[in-house]
């Protein structure tokens, strides 16, 4: 039998030369196929080029071949958590812990799934832990600072990420992480410096990529005022953002019964139009700012494949809208006038189909907006061939369901 060599396959993996360490743990399987060190080396390095789906199996066999081994189940709660099984790899990680409650790497990853399920007082805890174990261990000084700002705490988050870049200066996630919270502050310049700090020290870093492109959007003040929401509504749990939900339409009714349409027309109007421009902005502002980013020549650079293509698609459909709604006002069409609000309305499930946090989430809404796509372009189709009824029925469904999409794509159960 020939034993792997873990030195080299461990200096890969630190360069980040994932899929030649991928290539050698597969070689040494096929000599070593009953090693467990190599199908959990094999399950983190697919894991970190998004092959999740190859992972699992290969995290579960290294778990199956050395149940005893803590490590292992750590690599498999790791996997997991990318996936977006949170419950299933805390009750990994929290076997991980009874095996070996020492290690301060294992609750900081517990304490990033509570993280990561808004949990934040939990994730304080378990940076805590780790703390106590290690009270250098960076992982948990930053899970501590992160946990820190969602609960408010900005002054304490920010003296910790101080103290860790103190202790390694040169940490790029450190970095990021304050970035972040100079961010969510409103320190959007400050912020900016600490992300192109966190890229000098590692360009392939996206956490610090992604800070960079809210930084600079952060510059413009639509987006600036959205981006204090959307952090607002981050540090809440899933239930409390439902209630704000709910509390904003609440607040439309009981306004707009105040102020009754038939008696202030002017305000009720507005009350209207500044609630759709709201709800259309929590969906639109990422990728139309995104869309003003290419314009500039820095923030083109930094903005991903994924967010390119989703600006790409914003721009088509708002040129499409607006030539099909000029058209139809010049020749007097409704059906095009139609045709350019159906092109615009499905902005909204588009964007959200990007904007989904997992695979799962982005097939189902992929799946929900071709539907809404393909009912609204065979009403508008009924409609040209002068099938009125049946024109009608189709129309309804799709204004339904692009009404019911926004409600769905926030209650999924594993967003």
């Amino acid at each position: 039998m020939i034993r792997p060599s873990f030195d080299r396959i461990h200096l890969l993996i630190q360069q980040s030369r994932y899929r030649q360490a991928e290539q050698e743990l597969r070689e040494s399987l096929f000599h070593s196929p009953e090693e467990p060190i190599v199908h959990a080396l094999l399950a983190l390095c697919l894991s970190e080029q998004d092959k999740l789906e190859e992972a699992l199996p290969a995290a579960h066999t290294a778990v199956a071949l050395a149940p005893d081994s803590p490590w292992c189940r750590y690599i498999l709660a790791t996997v997991l958590g990318r996936q977006g099984k949170l419950i299933a790899a805390r009750e990994v990680i929290q076997e991980a812990i009874s095996q070996n409650p020492s290690d301060p790497d294992y609750f900081a990853l517990l304490g990033s799934l509570y993280l990561q399920e808004s949990r934040w007082q939990e994730a304080l805890n378990c940076a805590e832990q780790g703390l106590s174990l290690e009270p250098e261990h960076v992982v948990s000084s930053n899970l501590r600072s992160m946990a820190l700002i969602k609960l408010g705490k900005g002054d304490a988050a920010l003296a910790g990420l101080d103290s860790a870049l103190h202790q390694e200066p040169d940490n790029a996630i450190t970095h990021a992480n304050r970035g972040w919270t100079l961010l969510e502050r409103g320190q959007n310049e400050a912020a900016l410096e600490a992300f192109q700090e966190a890229l000098n020290l590692d360009p392939n870093l996206d956490w610090a990529r992604e800070g960079l492109v809210e930084a600079l959007k952060a510059r413009y003040l639509l987006y600036r005022l959205m981006l204090k929401y959307f952090f607002m509504m981050g540090r809440l749990r899933r239930r409390n953002q439902f209630f704000v939900m709910i509390g904003l339409l609440l607040g439309l009714r009981l306004l707009r019964f105040i102020f009754p349409p038939a008696s202030h027309p002017l305000v009720g109007g507005s009350l209207v139009l500044l609630y759709l421009g709201f709800v259309l902005l929590t969906w639109l502002a990422d990728p139309l700012f995104n869309l003003v980013l290419r314009l500039n020549r820095y923030g083109r650079l930094a903005l991903s494949q994924d967010q390119v293509v989703a600006s790409n698609w914003l721009g088509s459909q708002i040129c499409l809208g607006l030539l099909l709604g000029v058209a139809g006002i010049f020749m007097k069409s409704w059906l095009l006038i139609g045709a350019a609000g159906y092109s615009l309305a499905m902005m909204i499930p588009v964007a959200g189909s990007f904007a989904a946090s997992d695979t799962r989430s982005r097939q189902f809404l992929s799946y929900y907006s071709i539907l809404l796509a393909v009912l609204g372009g065979l009403g508008l189709g009924a409609w040209a061939f002068h099938l009125s009824s049946v024109a009608t029925v189709l129309l309804l469904a799709f204004l339904l369901g692009w009404v019911g999409f926004s409600w769905t794509a926030n209650l999924l159960p594993w967003r």
